[in-house]
């Protein structure tokens, strides 16, 4: 797996993740670096990674900058395709499993993200997602395979953001209340000091991972909408 950043290799572990994604706003370099740092650090890109400079086919060492090997400028606002982004088969439930557990294996206790067991109601199709069939006891990593076919999102997609909003993947102190705004939906910056001010109505893991991957999917549908948060998710969701 390769995320490529200016012309910057940084092969991933089997298991690792493919994509970088911005959430809201114009896609600024500073969010970018700020992402990409986050998921170095935390997702665990350095721990067994190789890091590379040279871009495929460029025949030498790329510099770290304005411009990929191949001329390209970098663009902030541009760094993953439509068809990575709503790739659905990047992960199977399975894998989601293994990466989650691989990634929280320090973490003990029912609130860790490989240990917590969610109820999901059935979620009926509409004009953004496939219908969800939902259960009881569910694992975090079914919760995002299912949402994430439902409503066409890339697997990967979904697991970098949620260690970029909460850093669940590889906490090792949760609390229930982590789980309020696992994928950052309807928690604007509007807090003091420019903290989220979440709205507990979308708290819980089922209601964030659901809510998030359809807001993704009204993009695809909608391009227009650029405000995180619009649109509710289905009330139904339970957690």
């Amino acid at each position: 797996m390769i995320l490529r950043l200016a012309g910057r290799g940084l092969a991933a572990r089997a298991t690792g993740i493919k994509a970088v994604v911005v959430v809201g706003g114009g896609g600024t370099g500073v969010l970018v670096a700020g992402i990409v740092l986050i998921l170095v650090l935390a997702v665990g890109l350095g721990d067994g990674a190789q890091i590379s400079t040279t871009a495929p086919g460029s025949g030498g060492g790329c510099p770290v900058g304005a411009a990929t090997c191949t001329g390209e400028a970098f663009d902030p606002g541009n760094i993953i395709s439509d068809n990575e982004f709503y790739n659905t088969t990047a992960m199977t439930e399975p894998q989601i499993r293994d990466f989650i557990a691989q990634q929280g294996a320090s973490c003990a206790g029912s609130n860790c993200l490989r240990s917590i067991r969610v109820d999901m109601a059935d979620q009926p199709a509409d004009a953004y997602c496939a219908a969800v069939t939902g259960g009881p006891g569910l694992d975090a990593a079914a919760v995002i395979a299912r949402v994430s076919v439902a409503c066409g999102v890339n697997p990967r997609v979904m697991l970098v953001t949620l260690q970029k909003e909460s850093r669940l993947l590889n906490r090792t102190d949760p609390t229930p209340s982590a789980y309020a705004a696992a994928w950052g939906w309807h928690c604007p910056d509007t807090g003091p000091g420019g903290t989220a001010n979440c709205d507990p109505t979308y708290a819980g893991l089922v209601n964030q991972a659901y809510g998030m991957a359809k807001q993704w999917a009204r993009y695809r549908t909608d391009p227009t909408n650029t405000t995180i948060g619009s649109g509710k998710p289905p009330t139904s969701c339970s957690t």
